[in-house]
């Protein structure tokens, strides 16, 4: 019985243990097996393991520093963090590391970052400044494709919210 994937299948998506649809998702991946079929128990053991150390406040706490004035919106995936601030910079953390090394600084918002939204390898980011950019946040080891690919003008006031759908 300890055994069976039908079980630990059950265990794993009880309403006990929710994951967000993308987390799921990319659970899913992780755990998928050569067949194709999924490993149920190292899922509900992931899952039990992550409630079990949120309940008891075992964490661990980093500090991202680097903005010079406050920040004003934020975006994350599963590896990086993104934030916009009255600064007018936009930084780009590698959440697996906290060395200052690890930190990007995107330029070109003559006023402040107020709102951002990171889909893949593009960041959208509107500003005071009236302008939307649209950046590309492609990295390699052989080279950094970072850029303002797109600057958009037109509004008569400040850009407060942006959202990407993809077609």
């Amino acid at each position: 019985m300890a055994s069976n994937d039908k079980i630990w299948q059950r265990l794993a998506l009880s309403s006990t243990w929710p994951f967000s649809k993308t987390g799921h998702e990319r659970q899913m991946r992780s755990h998928r097996k050569e067949d194709g079929s999924v490993d149920w128990k190292r899922v509900f053991v992931e899952r039990y393991k992550l409630q079990r150390n949120w309940r008891r406040g075992y964490c661990h706490v980093r500090t991202f520093e680097g903005h010079t004035q406050a920040i004003t919106c934020i975006q994350f995936d599963g590896s990086r963090i993104v934030s916009g601030s009255h600064d007018k910079t936009i930084r780009v953390w590698d959440m697996r590391t906290n060395s200052p090394w690890s930190v990007i600084t995107l330029c070109g918002h003559s006023g402040t970052v107020r709102c951002l939204h990171l889909l893949d390898n593009r960041l959208i980011s509107g500003s005071t400044d009236r302008t939307i950019k649209v950046w590309d946040l492609s990295i390699n080891l052989q080279w950094s494709g970072i850029a303002c690919k797109v600057t958009m003008v037109g509004h008569e006031d400040t850009v407060r919210c942006v959202q990407v759908f993809l077609s």
